[in-house]
């Protein structure tokens, strides 16, 4: 049995492993925002910043925007952005949205 074959096995069929390919993209887009916004927000509680970056992720149409501010940023650290990219951050991280980044 060849790898394909144990990977529809386990998968399913086609529109079973786009549902799963498309959760593993969901997820791995809340850990990374959640993530960044952990560097920026550091004081707040990690609840608060996950159900900021549930919603962040939520929109299937916002995936683009979200997915660009991340490469925007790249691994650099908050304290390592440019001025003007850190004056853009809302005081706290319930004001984050979408339209910002």
């Amino acid at each position: 049995e060849g790898r394909q074959d144990r990977f529809d096995t386990f998968y399913g069929d086609d529109a079973e492993q786009a549902r799963w390919f498309e959760q593993a993209q969901l997820r791995g887009r809340i850990i990374l925002t959640y993530a960044k916004l952990r560097q920026c927000y550091s004081s707040a509680s990690k609840e608060d910043i996950l159900e900021v970056a549930r919603k962040l992720s939520e929109k299937y149409e916002d995936r683009h925007y979200v997915d660009a501010a991340w490469i925007a940023c790249g691994p650099k650290d908050p304290s390592e952005w440019l001025a003007e990219t850190k004056a853009l951050l809302p005081e706290k991280v319930a004001d984050v949205t979408v339209s910002i980044l």
